[in-house]
């Protein structure tokens, strides 16, 4: 048995009283009271913290099977999809031939016409007035477009103009230039053969040549000739040149011969006239 300590009742003249207990009993008591306040709150605060932690793994539990749930339902989809269309390739092979197929999409077209009807009445108002609304802007960006190329083309007909004028010019300065360049041409083939031969021209020196050395002279001459291939080149040109400026008539095409199989076979069907 636990000794509760001593208590001094004091009566006084005036009849009041008083009590005190002795002191050490009641320090020890307050001391006994704290411990026991923090023994609770450690409690509290321990099954608080077991408590989060439960409620963590808890979470992290039902996360992984919601995952594990989404991709199953996600790999079920995808197997019943397939398997669906599976189903309306043979339903396609045999439509032909099913009554039970064609009532099917009968039904199904029946019901998506009522929807559709049903929901043309119920959001239709909705979506009409938003279309009217991009119809004026269409039909503003339609009038601001133009304007903007009406008022390009008259700053660019001049200059369009300006160029057409010059090409026209030039189409008429074509066979100028066309003779300019052959001539051009056979000024660098004389060059060249001139300047292989110290001045002397090529026919000159192979008669040269020949004089002196005879026919094989010349042959070997117009072996060892080193402008020949040049001179001749350019040359070439300047003919190819030249025959541009010729012009050549249209191919006059005999369409009647051209037909002529043709209206053979519609006198061999009896056809008259031809």
């Amino acid at each position: 048995m636990q000794d509760l300590g001593r208590i001094v009742i004091d009566i006084n003249e005036k009849g009041s009283a008083k009590a005190e207990g002795i002191s050490g009993v009641g320090q020890m008591a307050g001391a006994e009271s704290g411990a026991e306040a923090a023994a609770a709150a450690g409690d509290e605060i321990g099954a608080l913290a077991s408590a989060a932690g439960l409620a963590s793994t808890a979470f992290t539990a039902v996360a992984g099977v919601f995952a594990v749930m989404t991709k199953v339902v996600g790999e079920v989809g995808k197997a019943l999809l397939a398997l669906n269309r599976f189903v309306l390739e043979v339903a396609s092979d045999l439509r032909d031939y099913s009554p039970g197929i064609q009532l099917a999409e009968m039904q199904n077209q029946i019901a998506m016409v009522n929807t559709r009807f049903r929901m043309g009445m119920q959001y239709g108002g909705a979506i009409g007035a938003q279309m009217l609304e991009v119809g004026r802007i269409e039909r503003a960006f339609v009038e601001i477009r133009s304007a903007f190329a009406g008022m390009g083309a008259i700053f660019l007909r001049p200059i369009t103009k300006y160029v057409a004028d010059v090409l026209d010019n030039l189409k008429e300065y074509l066979p100028k230039i066309t003779e300019a360049m052959a001539k051009a041409a056979e000024a660098v083939a004389v060059m060249v053969q001139l300047s292989s031969y110290g001045g002397t021209s090529s026919s000159l020196a192979r008669l040269a040549v020949g004089y002196n050395y005879g026919e094989q002279g010349k042959e070997l001459f117009d072996f060892m000739n080193p402008a020949g291939g040049i001179v001749a080149t350019f040359r070439e040109m300047a003919r190819d040149l030249r025959a541009l400026n010729r012009k050549t008539p249209d191919p006059k095409i005999d369409y009647g011969a051209i037909n002529q199989p043709f209206l053979a076979d519609l006198k061999l069907m009896g056809m008259k006239g031809f």
